[in-house]
């Protein structure tokens, strides 16, 4: 398996309608135009264009804020609704809400018309306005309740029909009054009354509706406040879609003479369970404690947790189950607060955002909160300061991360090579990693489907630079760019082509091969070169035991070779198709099928200053017949090599044999061996020293060559595949009956039981998920955090996947993928759609001490359920690990190596007896993990003696070299 970067096909395109908030966070005050606000009371909603709309009541002019905090305030027309009596405009818009379409729908309860004829205070206003603020249509509805009412509106809503429902309270307090509006004209639907169940001692009461909430079904909960004389309770009540009551649970405080008061606080997660928070009150010791509450479906209380804020205002349901609630701070009405507590109700975190703008504030909180992508969350409130009251509005992280210093720009092509963007000049659209560096210091953040980057930080210098997915880009130089507090920098990044050339990439994954089921391949591909390529197809090998049964894209077939014609690939252009497979039956258990697919054209170009005299070199092993396996290299360039070089001979983890050689053009050497029974067979051969990839191995493997049952002895992926070049790529699974549907795995798997890969080696990650509930997931999310003291982030590469996501990195550490909207339904109801997964590479940090475990795991989100923890992966960064058991190559033998004893107690001696005489040869020790014990030099002798000394117990493994060669390697036995 190997390396491609972006299957992305349709990455991020769930956030196309979203803001670009990959680590923007910020938190600014905003004054009113014109005059001053009429009421600190504020709402929020995310327009179409992924922009915010903030609204206070009865104000002028409706405030946009943009992803990067800035603001626009638009003017709202006047709407026009007169009543005839009094003459005035009465409209003073109390609640606001953005409609699917682009529109807005405006409520008034008019309330604030005091001293009015009771026809005035006794109507609603509701309205619909474009995108500009103009009046569609205006309804006002006269003398809806009993003389003397005065409605009061508390929660507008848009239902999943498009209508608008209203739910309002009474000046009285006996009644709450819902309202269903058409969303065409404005005309009323339906209303229904709910009445406070008053007390059998008559004491007075009132009953209050705070919020509703509409679930799939169409079926509501509403959240209401009932107060009895001195005490008082919250209650949660289900509804039909038409209003009609089904059942009422009520949540009393837990001190018996105490109050509780709640605000807009109910949020409904998709099993139909709630969270709201309400503050209670205690007469006796005269202190508050403010609650958050979470209730099954059926309304009973799951649990209910104290939290530090004085009041709660509103709260959110985040899409990686988690709550987020913001208010007030306890005993300082001038700081606002968040509390983020996970599902279980344990507070995770509790944060404060002082007075941080040089004035005095008073009544500094945040009253709405929205999470409007990934993670991240809108906040709204207003604040009064010497100057008048101003919108405070803020956006945060997980972590509740507030920065108001932001770089942002875009990723281009610089197609003029002067490092400006100039007119004729477009965005790189595929996502690309973005780095932001100072000193030691790095954040990470990706660009948007157009090409777009931003990224918050602290206030400091820094420098900007993509991480490009092909060697024939080269970025211009970044400068240093200071970013003071409270300020925004612009930086464009240019690329620009080193040589023009397409760069093909194509990556095929599958999560798991069961037999006797249909399984699916992902064959995802890409031009990530500074040139389209014209004419592309992809060819597909398919293991014998795999049978086709159907493919998203037509095909032509020969053999076993499917070939699927893509047509023309522009510049970062990404695309995908998937192949459905039945594995035969006639399988066995547990046995492994490989697939290959290869990009073509297929091209290697080089810069203008590397030589490469043209000899390339190729590695096979085919099993012939039933007890033999042929193993080959080849010269398949168009020139000589220049220089000899080394192949080794892998049977299952043991060295049999290894040798150099040095090929003409078009020359071969070949040779067979006795197959042993379900082995498997690696050759690894280094490349042409000239060739631009030359410290890349070649390699081929083969398995099953003596075998009636094709289950290989030890994991085919042990050892990386022969699919370094991108245009190239090798999946290969064993077939299973049954397996744990989520978890992770990471290739190659390493050499023995400590899983031991080469400094310097990639590891590939594939994170496998299935939905294995009783309902339809609507989002899944998984969580990796990535060690990167042993991994380097910058050479992340995303491979492929079962379905669209978006990525973002927080805490410049933790993979946030996110398949919002996935729909994948239960295994119980569609099994084969139930599976996903995600593929990603990533290279270990340079020089990583030998010894060094790396070490990798995931959580698994399946919309509001505690995660699933995969299991961890781990991989031991070693040298010479190979067991050694024969100083036989095959070919151009170098040296006959005795060595006696073995195994020794106090010391061996090691006698070289070879055809050409070396003055200079060393014989190194290493221990099993890589490291070297002991360097002792020939000093012209053909005999060695070791000593004991410092070796403890066990096995070991030698090496003798001369002159850049290996002469020989082995294993020595310690007693």
């Amino acid at each position: 398996m190997k390396k491609i970067f972006l299957p992305i096909i349709i990455i991020f395109v769930c956030l196309l309608n979203s803001m670009n908030l990959a680590g923007q966070h910020w938190d600014y005050l905003y004054t009113p135009p014109v005059g001053q606000f009429i009421n600190s009371h504020v709402t929020i909603d995310q327009l179409p264009d992924g922009n915010m709309a903030v609204y206070s009541e009865g104000y002028t002019h409706l405030l946009k804020i943009d992803s990067l905090g800035n603001s626009t305030w638009q003017p709202i027309n006047d709407i026009g609704v007169i009543h005839p009596i009094v003459g005035l405009e009465n409209f003073s818009k109390d609640n606001v809400i953005v409609t699917a379409d682009s529109n807005f729908i405006f409520v008034d309860d008019n309330n604030d018309n005091n001293n009015q004829p009771s026809s005035v205070y006794q109507q609603v206003h509701i309205a619909k306005l474009d995108a500009n603020l103009d009046t569609i249509w205006a309804e006002r509805h006269d003398y809806l309740f009993s003389f003397g009412s005065q409605y009061i509106v508390n929660d507008v809503k848009q239902l999943n029909d498009d209508n608008i429902l209203v739910v309002l309270y009474n000046n009285n307090n006996d009644k709450i009054q819902l309202i269903k509006f058409s969303y065409a004209d404005g005309s009323i639907m339906w209303r229904t009354s709910h009445f406070s169940l008053a007390p059998s001692y008559g004491l007075p009461y009132t009953y209050v509706g705070k919020e509703i909430v509409e679930h799939f079904d169409g079926s509501l909960t509403l959240l209401s406040q009932v107060s009895v004389d001195s005490t008082g309770y919250i209650r949660l009540m289900k509804l039909s879609s038409t209003g009609t009551f089904l059942w009422a649970n009520n949540f009393t405080p837990t001190r018996v003479l105490g109050w509780a008061d709640s605000e807009r606080t109910l949020a409904i997660n998709f099993f139909g369970e709630s969270v709201f928070s309400f503050r209670e009150y205690d007469p006796i010791t005269n202190d508050y404690q403010t609650v958050v509450v979470k209730a099954g479906v059926a309304g009973n209380e799951i649990w209910r947790k104290p939290i530090s804020q004085t009041h709660v205002y509103d709260l959110v349901w985040s899409s990686d189950n988690e709550i987020l609630v913001c208010g007030q701070a306890a005993n300082n009405a001038n700081q606002a607060a968040i509390t983020k507590l996970n599902n279980n109700g344990t507070v995770i975190w509790d944060k404060v955002y002082l007075e941080q703008f040089g004035v005095s504030t008073q009544g500094f909180h945040f009253q709405r909160i929205m999470e409007v992508d990934n993670n991240h969350f809108f906040l709204a409130g207003t604040t009064t300061t010497i100057s008048g009251e101003k919108i405070y509005a803020a956006m945060i992280d997980s972590m509740g991360n507030t920065f108001t210093n932001i770089i942002h720009g875009s990723v281009f092509h610089d197609v003029n090579n002067n490092c400006v963007y100039d007119a004729n000049e477009v965005n790189l659209n595929a996502p690309i990693l973005v780095r932001a560096t100072q000193g030691t210091d790095t954040i990470y953040t990706i660009t948007d489907t157009l090409g777009n980057y931003s990224v918050a930080l602290q206030p400091g210098v820094y420098q900007i630079q993509p991480m490009t997915f092909s060697s024939y880009w080269n970025s211009c130089l970044s400068p240093f760019i200071p970013l003071a507090l409270d300020s925004t920098a612009q930086y464009d990044i240019g690329l620009q082509s080193v040589i023009d050339c397409s760069d093909l990439n194509v990556s095929i994954t599958t999560p798991n091969l069961i037999r006797c089921f249909s399984n699916t391949y992902h064959v995802d591909y890409a031009n990530f070169g500074t040139l389209p390529e014209t004419g592309v197809y992809v060819e597909v090998e398919i293991d014998t035991f795999l049978i086709v049964d159907t493919t998203s894209i037509p095909y032509t077939k020969s053999g076993n070779i499917y070939t699927f014609f893509i047509g023309d690939l522009n510049v970062y252009e990404i695309g995908q198709f998937t192949i459905d497979v039945t594995v035969s039956c006639n399988a066995f258990l547990g046995q492994a099928h490989c697939v290959e697919a290869n990009i073509f054209p297929q091209q290697i170009c080089l810069p203008n200053n590397m030589v490469w005299n043209g000899a390339a070199i190729k590695a096979q092993v085919n099993c012939i017949g039933n007890d033999l396996v042929e193993f080959k290299i080849e010269n398949i360039g168009t020139q000589a090599m220049t220089q000899a070089r080394q192949y080794h001979v892998i049977e299952d983890q043991i060295l049999p044999y290894q040798g150099i050689f040095q090929l003409p053009a078009g020359g071969d050497t070949s040779w067979t061996m006795p197959a042993n029974q379900n082995a498997v067979y690696v050759l690894r051969a280094e490349q042409e020293f000239t060739h631009p990839n030359a410290d890349d191995e070649v390699s081929d493997f083969a398995f099953g060559c003596n075998s009636d049952d094709s289950i290989p002895s030890v994991p085919i992926n042990q050892f990386p595949l022969n699919d370094s070049e991108n245009y190239v790529d090798i999946d290969c699974l064993e077939n299973v009956g049954s397996y744990d549907p989520n978890d992770k795995q990471g290739f190659p798997v390493g050499y023995g039981n400590h899983r031991f890969i080469r400094r310097g080696d990639e590891i590939e990650y594939l994170i496998r998920f299935q939905n294995t509930g009783t309902y339809l997931a609507f989002n899944v999310i998984i969580e990796d955090e990535i060690d990167t003291d042993v991994l380097d982030l910058s050479t992340l590469k995303l491979q492929n996947s079962s379905h669209p996501f978006s990525l973002s990195i927080e805490d410049g550490k933790i993979l946030k993928f996110l398949f919002l909207n996935i729909m994948l339904p239960d295994s119980n109801t569609n099994e084969p759609e139930s599976h996903g997964f995600i593929r990603f590479r990533i290279g270990q940090k340079a020089n990583n001490p030998l010894g060094t475990v790396i070490e990798n795991s995931a959580d698994i989100f399946f919309d509001f359920n505690e995660p699933i923890i995969t299991n961890t992966t781990f991989h031991t960064v070693g040298e010479y690990f190979i067991q050694a058991v024969s100083t036989q190559p095959i070919e151009q033998q170098l040296a006959t190596v005795k060595v006696f004893p073995n195994p020794f107690s106090e010391q061996t001696t090691i006698e070289i007896e070879t055809d050409k005489r070396y003055q200079n040869m060393t014989l190194t020790v290493y221990n099993l993990m890589g490291q070297t014990i002991k360097t002792i030099p020939s000093n012209g002798s053909n005999r060695m003696i070791l000593d004991k000394s410092g070796m403890t117990t066990g096995v070991y493994f030698y090496q003798i070299q001369a002159e850049g060669l290996v002469l020989d390697s082995g294993k020595l036995m310690v007693q």
